[in-house]
């Protein structure tokens, strides 16, 4: 595989990733990361503390977090990729994000960069590391005046099976 097509294949899983993130696709996700995937993240009240979790952790952490009532949105872009060796790249990506408990009506929008090492295998590019840190996040309740309609997410139509 040339490295553009490479690069395009490493594309695809990250976007795939935030797509899959925000419809709480697991099973989806469970493929996409090496058996030894490791998150390294800082938490958004604490910016100076850096956690690692293991993959199962990370899948727990979610889990836990994206609770049916939140509505999330992860935008991924400005990939700088760089292949570091035979099977291995390394990727720096900017994210935008905006979730909402509709519950709770509050909400939080905010960007970080995504740090992610990638491991080919068997001809599929995987994410193997990925270090997360937060740029700025604002949190703010939703307007009274806001509605909110969900049409298609993960936990709703999972419902329906």
């Amino acid at each position: 595989m040339s490295q553009d097509k490479d690069f395009e294949a490493i594309r695809q899983l990250k976007y795939r990733y935030g797509r899959c993130v925000d419809l709480r696709d697991y099973a989806a996700l469970e493929e996409m990361l090496t058996a030894d995937y490791v998150w390294e993240y800082s938490p958004h009240d604490d910016p100076g503390k850096l956690l690692v979790r293991t993959r199962q952790e990370n899948f727990d952490f979610m889990k836990e977090k994206f609770v049916p009532e939140l509505i999330a949105q992860h935008h991924m872009h400005h990939p700088e990729l760089e292949i570091t060796g035979d099977g291995m790249a390394e990727g720096t990506w900017y994210l935008e994000y905006f979730s909402c408990n509709v519950k709770t009506r509050q909400t939080a929008r905010g960007t970080a960069l995504y740090f992610d090492r990638y491991a080919k295998e068997g001809g599929v590019w995987k994410i193997a590391r990925t270090r997360y840190r937060v740029i700025y996040r604002i949190e703010e309740p939703l307007a009274d005046a806001a509605r909110v309609t969900v049409h298609y997410h993960g936990w709703a139509t999972a419902q329906k099976k």
